[in-house]
């Protein structure tokens, strides 16, 4: 009888389920015999282990084939060069910065034209003279500016 264990490869993994399954008996047979001659059912308890074998097998491979689809589809899908990225979040920074400057003019001119010179009806904005509300304030409140 030849050593199964010795001569087991590791690279039958890659061959068919048949053949990896039957050196998986082998060797089960081959660890098990010296219990297994004085046991009644043999065949049994061997068959029950490969049926473990093959579950936890079948398990693996789905997991594996669930990974391979998953990076299948990842790798399918549309995705921006490093290039096209740097590029977008250049423009984004300069719209940003863009922004922020915009906000800080906003705020100064708020701060300018911030109210009457005097608390009395039909007094002037204190940086422009013009009738409280001035068409600044107006304008950076966001109502109509057309009205005299």
């Amino acid at each position: 009888m030849t050593d199964t264990i010795s001569t087991f490869d590791p690279g039958m993994a890659d061959q068919p389920e048949t053949e990896l399954l039957r050196s998986y008996r082998s060797i089960l047979d081959h660890c098990l015999l010296p219990y297994l001659r004085v046991m009644r059912y043999r065949d049994s308890l061997v068959g029950t282990m490969m049926s473990g074998i093959e579950a936890v097998r079948d398990h693996q491979l789905e997991q594996l084939r669930k990974e391979r689809d998953q990076a299948i589809a990842h790798d399918r899908q549309p995705y921006p060069t490093q290039w096209a990225y740097d590029q977008a979040c250049a423009a984004l920074e300069t719209h940003r910065a863009r922004a922020d400057a915009a906000e800080a003019i906003n705020d100064r001119i708020a701060q300018l034209h911030g109210g009457p010179r005097t608390e009395r009806h039909g007094s002037g904005c204190v940086q422009c003279g013009i009738l409280w509300p001035c068409p600044t304030k107006r304008a950076l409140d966001g109502e109509d500016t057309n009205r005299g």
